[in-house]
């Protein structure tokens, strides 16, 4: 299963940048977010993609590299709403709209919560990050906005990404490092 991760460098080999990841613990597709000079950069994991470090295009583990990059993913920043999270406690189901931040920090506040994602049509290169703050073990379930398919489950202290290609969504999850 793919892994979510997220680093505070680009570069310097050290455990809390994109290239400090062992190339022993990374698989195909897993995305890793890395802070470079205030800019937020997506990266996806290519297990045969090898070549030259350019970072920030192309980013190598320094540590058993093998034939593993961290490729820039191409985004659509008009879409991006992450400068206004939004820090909430829930007491019924969330539903998420496609205009809302996309950062998310929910407490699902004291029961498990369905999060119900905008319809995949209106929500092409849309994405969200989901942070579930809860003080004791309640999950939330996120599901498509037919209430139907659960996407991704994300238990106390861990952290999802969801994204839509304008047919399906899709996630990730990951614990807090």
């Amino acid at each position: 299963m793919a892994k979510l991760r997220w680093r505070d460098a680009l570069i310097g080999g050290a455990a809390n940048a994109v290239d400090g990841i062992d190339g022993d613990d990374l698989l195909d597709s897993d995305l890793t977010f890395g802070l470079g000079a205030g800019i937020v950069y997506p990266y996806w994991l290519d297990d045969d993609g090898a070549g030259a470090d350019s970072s920030p295009d192309r980013i190598l583990p320094d540590t058993n590299p093998g034939t593993k990059v961290h490729l820039l993913a191409s985004m659509q920043l008009k879409q991006l709403f992450l400068s206004n999270p939004n820090i909430e406690v829930l007491a019924a189901e969330k539903t998420i709209a496609v205009g809302d931040p996309q950062i998310q920090a929910l407490d699902p506040g004291g029961l498990n919560r369905d999060v119900l994602l905008p319809a995949e049509a209106s929500s092409v290169g849309l994405f969200f990050f989901i942070a579930n703050t809860a003080d004791a073990a309640e999950d939330l379930v996120v599901k498509e906005d037919s209430d139907t398919t659960t996407i991704v489950t994300i238990s106390q202290n861990e952290r999802g990404l969801v994204f839509c290609d304008g047919v399906t969504w899709y996630g990730f999850m990951g614990g807090k490092t």
